[in-house]
């Protein structure tokens, strides 16, 4: 459906800064989608939130740092898969905010 809606659209998957369980067969997916002649839907996998070294949030969602540091690695991979370009400043402003 995304597909249909969208013709020409890069289509990225991201999954698993939750949970890692479904993805081998998300990937798996993806991969068929590939097959089938559609080069332009990719599958990312996220590493999942440390609850250790990054915390957790009140009802256990990711905190803020897990969400910067995801998007960061989101942003990468867009850019490499677009063509698009990471703005370096916003970049740098993000990745201050995990020092502090």
């Amino acid at each position: 459906l995304v597909r249909k809606k969208n013709p020409e659209a890069v289509i990225i998957w991201a999954y698993g800064m939750l949970e890692q369980s479904r993805g081998p067969a998300i990937q798996k997916a993806v991969e068929k989608r590939n097959e089938a002649g559609d080069e332009k839907v990719f599958y990312l996998s996220l590493r999942e939130a440390d609850r250790t070294t990054e915390g957790i949030g009140t009802h256990l969602p990711p905190t803020i740092r897990t969400n910067i540091d995801r998007s960061m690695v989101m942003a990468e991979f867009i850019a490499a898969k677009t063509g698009w370009s990471v703005n370096e400043a916003v970049a740098n402003y993000y990745k201050s905010l995990l020092t502090k």
